[in-house]
Parts: C-alpha cells; sequence; structure tokens
C-alpha cells in the first residue's frame, strides 16, 4: 500500500505542473509594435515573415487599434494603452481579427506537446446590444469544438433587465452562440447571482458608458485599479479548464475568491498545430453593437510537453498491478 500511496503522490506532482515546461508559441502583448503614428491598427509578425493578423472590417465605424501610452489616443477607447482596443457602431455586422496557427512556431498537440495553454486580458469600457465581443479558439476551424468566450447582456437571472456578464461556452454557428445562465462566469453556488467581482449589473439602454466591466471610483468618477479580467485556459484536446481573474493596471491580479471565476468545457476530441491554417483564434467585435469600445491585451500560447516520467509512472503502475493480481 505505501508503493501505491508514494505512486499517486508521484502522479499528482507530475500531473500538476504544467507550467514548468511550458513554451511559448506566440505572443502579443502590444508592446513593442514600432509604427509612425500613435494611433494604429495592431501588426505582428512573431516567428514567420510577413502579417500574422487579418482583418476583417465592413464599415468604416468597426476599428481595431493600439494606442500608445502618452498619445492624445490613450484613452481613446479604453483606459489602457498598448492593448488592441476595438470600437463598433455598426448594429447590422461585426468585425474581426483572425490568426491562423500557422504563424505560430512549431507545435503539434498530437505529438509531443500534450497541453495546450492560452491567456489574454479582457475588458469592456462601453456597450449597447446584447452579442458583444468574444475571443473564439476553433480547432479546425470548426465550431464543433471551438472555445467561445465572450461578454452579453441578456436576462438570465430572475428580475428585471439584462444582466451584463461574460460568459464561456462550446462553439456555434457562426462562432456567435446563445449563452444562458449555464454558460455565466462568476456566479455564487447557488448560481442566483453574481459575485461581486463579477456583478456589472443591467444593461442600461439609455447609457452606454456604464454597461461595462472596468469599475469605477463612485466619489470621483475615475477607472479603479482593476479594469480588466485574465482568463487562463487549458485544453487537453478534450476539456478546456479556465480561470477568470481581475487584474490592475500594474498587471497585479486580484487574489480576493469574490474576483475569481473558473470553468470546464468538454468537446469533441479535437488537435493543434502550427501546420493546420485552419487552427486559428478570433477577436470578434459583436453583431449587434450600438456602441461598443472594448479592448483585449496579453495575449499569450504555450503548449506544455508530455512530462518525462509519465511512461515510466505507466509502466510502474502497469508492473505492479500484475504483480498484485498474481498475489
Amino acid at each position: 500500500m505505501r508503493v501505491w500511496a508514494a505512486l499517486g503522490v508521484l502522479g499528482a506532482i507530475v500531473c500538476k505542473s504544467p507550467g514548468a515546461d511550458a513554451r511559448v508559441i506566440w505572443m502579443d502583448d502590444f508592446s513593442d509594435d514600432v509604427v509612425s503614428s500613435a494611433k494604429h491598427k495592431p501588426s505582428r509578425s512573431y516567428v514567420r515573415a510577413g502579417e500574422d493578423y487579418q482583418f476583417v472590417q465592413p464599415s468604416s465605424s468597426i476599428q481595431f487599434y493600439v494606442a500608445q501610452a502618452g498619445s492624445a489616443d490613450e484613452n481613446l477607447f479604453f483606459p489602457r494603452s498598448n492593448a488592441v482596443a476595438m470600437g463598433d457602431n455598426n448594429a447590422t455586422s461585426e468585425g474581426s481579427l483572425t490568426v491562423t496557427m500557422d504563424r505560430f512556431d512549431v507545435f503539434d498537440t498530437a505529438g509531443p506537446d500534450r497541453l495546450f495553454h492560452f491567456q489574454f486580458d479582457f475588458g469592456v469600457d462601453k456597450f449597447a446590444g446584447t452579442s458583444g465581443p468574444r475571443v473564439v479558439l476553433k480547432p479546425d476551424n470548426s465550431s464543433t469544438s471551438a472555445l467561445v468566450i465572450g461578454f452579453a447582456a441578456r436576462n438570465i437571472l430572475s428580475g428585471a433587465g439584462d444582466e451584463l456578464f461574460f460568459y464561456a461556452m462550446a462553439g456555434g454557428a457562426n462562432d456567435d452562440p446563445t449563452p444562458t445562465l449555464a454558460n455565466a462566469l462568476g456566479l455564487n453556488e447557488e448560481g442566483t447571482a453574481f459575485l461581486a467581482g463579477f456583478d456589472f449589473g443591467v444593461r442600461d439602454f439609455n447609457n452606454a458608458d456604464v454597461n461595462d466591466t472596468t469599475s469605477r471610483n463612485a466619489m470621483f468618477g475615475e477607472y479603479d485599479l482593476y479594469e480588466m479580467y485574465r482568463f487562463s485556459v487549458t485544453f487537453d484536446g478534450t476539456t478546456y479548464s479556465g480561470t477568470v481573474q481581475r487584474i490592475n493596471f500594474n498587471s497585479i491580479i486580484s487574489d480576493d475568491p469574490e474576483d475569481i471565476a473558473t470553468f470546464s468545457i468538454t468537446v469533441p476530441q479535437a488537435t493543434l498545430s502550427n501546420t493546420d491554417n485552419r487552427d486559428r483564434f478570433i477577436i470578434y467585435t459583436g453583431v449587434d453593437n450600438l456602441t461598443l469600445t472594448a479592448a483585449v491585451d496579453n495575449i499569450s500560447f504555450s503548449v506544455t510537453p508530455e512530462p518525462a516520467g509519465s511512461a515510466a509512472m505507466i509502466a510502474l503502475a502497469a508492473a505492479l498491478a500484475c504483480r498484485r493480481r498474481r498475489h
């Protein structure tokens, strides 16, 4: 029994250390863009020659741009500079920013890279719509195994009005599934109310400025330190496991339980690699926005190889199991 207990402890140690050997395969914190003007469309060439970003902007009222710190446009769309700010005042169409994974460094989750990790910071400053901005991870450019993380306004709790909330769910048609209470992030254990850090109130149809995730100081009407949320997700081929935490201007993450949410979503098995340009991630502005200002920042993708001791552990477990059966 002591051998089995020790093996269990060893297994726990190996399984709980995915970040120890994580290798970054693509990232952009938008701090090193070299441009001639303060306000500019984001550009990236991480490891491949050419442009990583693909844009769809069906209207001049839909924009993606980075504003440099200290510039006149620094807080035009969002209270954080050097991030991908997005603006959308088009009620019938949406914009998108896509990076296909053939732009990533070499990796293959069907091979040695067992776990796929990604994270990003996400915040909404003004919103007048129902289906808001969202980030989509799409293996094989397929909706069946895709993960959609977004912001929406819908009446999901008992009471009047449409609650503003983050959600995470499996993908659907056009990468724009309809979130329900089951997909909302940051609910209490009973599922009847939002935790303090995820309670964005009810949508105000007359004032888009107050429909946001950027908490304000009630006395001074200014942004408080915590203006965005960090989403950290691991995908093992069938399950997306995620954590969401409030993060401030100085990249300090809140450890208050009221500011933390988790989720786990199972999808049909899928793999990701840099040899398949169907694998991609996409940022959408949202379809029915009368007013939107939002931002995404600190995007990072990494992989973790199969732990070196895993094969030996499996072999040892099998040998011990055979020995126990013989005795």
